[in-house]
Order: C-alpha cells, then structure tokens, then sequence
C-alpha cells in the first residue's frame, strides 16, 4: 500500500474516532461543551457578562499575587453551562483549555480543543495552535496514528514546518512505515542541515 493511500485511510479512521468522541461529549447530559439552556438569551447575557466581570477581577492581581485560577475555571465553566448562546461563550471555551493545560490536566484539555475545533473550526487563529497542542499530547501517549494526523492538519498550511516533519517521520516508523518514516528522515537531514531538527533525524 503507498505511502499516499496508508495516511489517507489513517485521516478516515482518526475523523471516526474524533466524531465518536465528539458524539460523547454531546449526549452527556452532564457534558461542558455542548451544554444547552432554555434561558432567554438576554438573560443568558446578563449571566455572562456578570461572569466575565468575575473573571476580569480575579485576573487582574498585583505584585507576586497569582490569580485564583480554580476560581477563573469555575466561572468560565459557568459561562458555557448558563450561557452558551452568548458570543462569549467562545472566548470563555479557549480560556477553559489553556487553563486545564496550566493544570497539567491534558485529557480534559484535549477534550476541550476537540470540542473547541468542532464548533470554531473557522477561527484561523486558534486552530493551527488547537493543532499543535492536540499533536503533543498524541506524541507524549504514543498515539502514533493521532499523532500523524495532527501533523498533517499543520503541514498543509505550513509545509516546511521542519519539527512537525520530524513528528510525522516519527508517527510513520511508529505505525509500521518505516521506509516512508526514514525518507522524511532523510529529507530533515538534507534541508534542514544544523537545525535541531537535523540532529534529532540523524540521531533516529
């Protein structure tokens, strides 16, 4: 099977399993991402603002005072079950990724940016970041055929992107792939010559 066809079917499979896990989150009646509130939506506005507000005061602290990000997380996940019609809802979903992550929590935090790219997949800004972090966190399991596609989502926009062709060389040897893996290998070496990235691919 060419290289070509095993990362398209590789593509199909990680779509599946990214809607299966979308699908969970949506039919959990206890769910943060998809949550659903029959509240009108002005007083949905008012909730959110209220909560916002709470949020701007305990982020502005002074001196070596860390904000209570407990607290910060408590009131973002607020925002998304009392208000999830609001247009702050988005802001208040980013801001619950980057606060799991701080927390080292990265199951929840990658639930948060797979729901996050699913219901903001035009927000060119945060999704090749979205992209990036999902990829770590492929990496750091060994889930090579997560991992693979995650790098492939990066390159398409970003195709010298050196250290996410070390990842995707890395994801193939992992899958089975190796004379693709080390062609990519390869390729860093005589590219990239000096780089990290370099040294790392001849060091695989």
């Amino acid at each position: 099977m060419g290289n070509a066809e095993f990362i398209r079917k590789n593509k199909v499979e990680q779509e599946r399993k990214i809607q299966e896990r979308i699908e969970i989150m949506k039919q959990d009646p206890e769910g943060l991402y998809f949550a659903k509130t029959e509240t009108p939506l002005a007083e949905q506005e008012i909730i959110a603002r209220d909560l916002l507000k709470k949020i701007q005061d305990l982020s502005n602290t002074t001196g070596f005072d860390s904000p209570d990000y407990d607290k910060i997380l408590e009131y973002a996940r607020e925002i998304l079950l009392k208000a999830p019609d609001t247009e702050v809802v988005q802001m208040a979903h980013w801001n619950i990724f980057t606060l799991f992550l701080m927390q080292e929590d990265h199951k929840e935090a990658g639930k948060a940016l797979e729901s996050y790219l699913y219901k903001y997949p035009d927000d060119e800004f945060q999704v090749y970041q979205a992209y990036d972090q999902l990829n770590i966190f492929a990496m750091d399991e060994e889930d090579w055929g997560r991992a693979l596609y995650y790098a492939d989502k990066i390159l398409e926009n970003d195709p010298e992107r050196y250290p996410l062709i070390l990842t995707k060389a890395r994801a193939l040897i992992g899958l089975g792939e190796k004379e693709a893996g080390r062609a990519l290998l390869e390729r860093i070496i005589k590219e990239a010559e000096g780089t990290v990235q370099s040294n790392l691919a001849m060091m695989e």
